[in-house]
């Protein structure tokens, strides 16, 4: 199976594999064709994502909103390595947004959907950081959660039934006292 990087989270991403044509890191210099900032040529942003020189921004701190990064090419190895560091934060201390996740799948191009973005009928691993407990799905709500699926979920709730995961306080604000 050839697994696909969708990423629903953006700040620094790494792939074992020759050449690492699957990593980046800041300051993004690459601009595409259409003038737009890039992570790197590998890489697309979809919707809210805004790819600034020192970072990228999946969505604003506003309502209804939903960005995404993904590479256009398979990670192409049996093995990998993954290193993410990302950053939720916003004008609220607790909410505002849904969470982001990231997502190892073998569909190779994105589909936009409810589940965190993108369409719950994936075929592959996500790793969820959910910020906001919505009350249709609250009984298997996680703050940090993996789920795998085959592909024929149509729904977060039933993707979130087996999940595993925990609570965690995953939201930055400046006041924080960490």
């Amino acid at each position: 199976m050839r697994l696909f990087f969708f990423m629903l989270v953006a700040a620094a991403a790494s792939a074992a594999r020759a050449g690492d044509d699957l990593s980046f890191a800041a300051p993004f210099d690459a601009v595409a064709a259409t003038g737009d900032r890039q992570v790197s040529p590998a890489w697309r942003a979809h919707g809210s994502a805004a790819v600034h020189r020192n970072f990228a921004r999946l969505t604003p701190d506003r309502q209804s909103k939903a960005g995404a990064l993904w590479s256009a090419e398979s990670v192409g190895a049996d093995q990998a390595t993954l290193e993410l560091t990302f950053r939720i934060s916003g004008q609220g201390q607790h909410f505002f947004g849904d969470g982001l996740a990231l997502w190892l799948s073998a569909d190779r191009a994105f589909r936009a959907g409810a589940f965190h973005g993108a369409d719950p009928r994936f075929a592959g691993v996500a790793v969820v950081a959910d910020t906001f407990r919505n009350d249709e799905a609250a009984a298997a709500h996680r703050d940090l959660a993996l789920v795998a699926s085959g592909g024929g979920a149509a729904d977060a709730a039933a993707l979130l039934e087996g999940a595993a995961g925990c609570d965690a306080s995953v939201r930055y604000h400046e006041n924080r006292g960490d």
